[in-house]
């Protein structure tokens, strides 16, 4: 069966949030933010299954074309390399890992080609947004030392 784009999307969601679980457990002096960054990760893949539900229900209008689609689909293989390469990251790997998932095209984009019909939806895109800028504020100001 083939996903959707919304399931690809929770994915890269919820694989950023095992992500930063790994890192919380192997770096102690950052572990807090790790670990909020992993909450807020799984929290945005709840919101996305929300959307999806939304979409179903017709309350949510996207516009998908096939090159975004099949960018959504590699950007969620990359972070499955990621994943694996994840227990082995130095702390400083691990931070510019955690930039390059939130700074990266498709993280700052997929979010834009919705509309939402419903009042319930438009706080959940501002919300997907805002985090990720934050997240990314967030990293660039964690120091790290080997």
């Amino acid at each position: 069966m083939e996903q959707t784009f919304f399931d690809v999307l929770v994915d890269i969601e919820s694989i950023a949030g095992q992500i930063y679980q790994i890192f919380a457990e192997r770096f102690p002096a950052q572990r807090a933010v790790w670990r909020e960054l992993a909450r807020e990760e799984r929290r945005h893949a709840e919101w996305l299954v929300e959307l999806h539900l939304a979409a179903q229900e017709e309350l949510l209008t996207f516009s998908l074309n096939r090159e975004r689609g099949q960018l959504a689909r590699a950007w969620r293989e990359e972070m499955r390399h990621m994943l694996q390469r994840a227990p082995e990251c130095t702390a400083q790997q691990a931070v510019q890992m955690a930039q390059t998932i939130e700074n990266s095209v498709l993280e700052k984009q997929f979010y834009e080609v919705m509309a939402g019909k419903s009042v319930s939806a438009a706080p959940i895109f501002t919300a997907l947004i805002s985090a990720t800028s934050r997240h990314a504020d967030r990293l660039a100001e964690l120091e790290v030392s080997e």
